[in-house]
This record gives structure tokens, sequence and C-alpha cells, in this order.
């Protein structure tokens, strides 16, 4: 929050004199993005890169679709640099293995992570004022969109005669089902914001997932959930 709000108060003047700074502060997040990483550090990593996206957005830049990737990586590194974090984001998103289902905790982690990938991307989605004129969407966010599924509403712990396999601790399956619950809401909130983008004449792959069954599955829910609280808050 600290991050999003410093940058967001400077100019654009001042912003572009931290171009150094904000590459360096860029690279080392990406760089420690990958499995080989604790988790503890691949989820500051979203987070610090959330707020620079978020702080940006709070800037008047004069072009954003030439200023924003210069301000990132430079805009010639700019193609590399997305096909690096394209597949390790992928990874972060996608659903958790047997191993890690079957383990509360582990579960619980996973979750935390794949919210703060997908809070990522939404820092992405919301970079600038006008969806369709953000370039960082072609640069990242419609390439990952072809092989992200959303997901599964009940994909937590696996379960055994009616009870949470692994010894879960009731404490532990509650967390797992706000858990999983705050997921999907930020899942089907990234879902519908990026089904908007629209640029020239490319095809939107998000607007296609959209019309998947298990798009639908996600959804349903979430809309209920938001309908309920605007008839009964």
């Amino acid at each position: 929050a600290w991050l999003q709000s410093y940058l967001g108060s400077l100019t654009a003047a001042r912003l572009r004199a931290s171009t150094p700074t904000v590459r360096a502060l860029w690279a080392e997040c990406a760089a420690r993005l990958g499995h080989e990483h604790e988790p503890s550090v691949r989820g500051h990593a979203l987070e610090t890169m959330s707020g620079i996206l978020l702080g940006l957005g709070g800037v008047p830049l004069h072009s954003f679709a030439s200023d924003a990737p210069e301000l990132l990586t430079g805009l010639d590194e700019a193609e590399g640099c997305f096909d690096e974090l394209a597949p390790m984001l992928r990874e972060l998103l996608a659903p958790p293995s047997a191993a890690a289902a079957a383990s509360p905790s582990a579960a619980l982690t996973a979750i935390a992570l794949r919210r703060s990938a997908l809070r990522l991307l939404m820092a992405f989605a919301l970079a600038s004022d006008g969806l369709s004129a953000n370039i960082l969407l072609e640069f990242l966010l419609l390439r990952l969109a072809s092989s992200w599924s959303p997901p599964a509403p009940g994909g937590g712990l696996k379960k055994k005669n009616g009870k949470q396999a692994g010894g879960a601790t009731f404490a532990f399956a509650a967390s797992l089902e706000l858990g999983e619950a705050a997921e999907l809401e930020d899942a089907a909130r990234l879902l519908a914001l990026l089904s908007q983008y629209r640029r020239h004449e490319a095809k939107n792959e998000c607007l296609a997932l959209l019309c998947t069954p298990a798009a639908a599955r996600l959804l349903a829910p979430a809309i209920t959930r938001a309908f309920r609280r605007a008839m009964f808050p």
C-alpha cells in the first residue's frame, strides 16, 4: 500500500527520473516468482509488483502504451521479460497438486499464492484508465488466458468418508472454505473485467473463456452473493 501511494503521488517527470529504481525492483520481484523460492518470498514479490502497477495507474502518463513498458522493463526488453513472467504466473495460477490438496497448510498456502497472482493480474488490468488501451494486457494477460482454467468451486482439501483428509482441524477447514470463496470471487471479477477488453480486431481469449461451463460455474455463485449483498446490506 505504501509503494502504491508513493508512486501514485509522483509527477510524471519524477516517475520517469525513478525509472532505474522501478525497473530494478520489478526485475528483482519477477526473479523471485519461481517455485524454487519460499511461498512467503513469492507472495511478497507478487504484492510488490501489484503495488508498482497500481501506483503507475495513479500517474497521468503522456502515453501509457509506451511509458508503462519503458518504466517497467524498457521497451526493447518488454517482450522477452513478459515471455519469462508468463509461465511463472501460469504455474502460480495452476490447481494444487494431489499432495498439496491433501495437506491443510499446503492448501491454504496455495490459495494465498493464487489470490496474490490473481490480484497481480487485476493490477495489470487496472493500471490504465482505459482497459482497451492498456498495452500491458497484450503483453501478458491475454497470453495467459488461453491456458488458464478458472478455479473450480469446492476444489480444496480432499474428503474421505465425509471428513476432511489429513487431520485438518475445524479452524483449518473454515479458513480453507473462506479462502476458496474469496479466490473464486477474485477470479470472477478478473474474468468479468477482462471480457470487456477490446483492442483492434484481436480475439479476446477471455471472452471465449467466459462462455465455457467452467466459467459459468465460477460466476454463478459470485453473482448470487453480490446480488444478496446489494438486496440485504
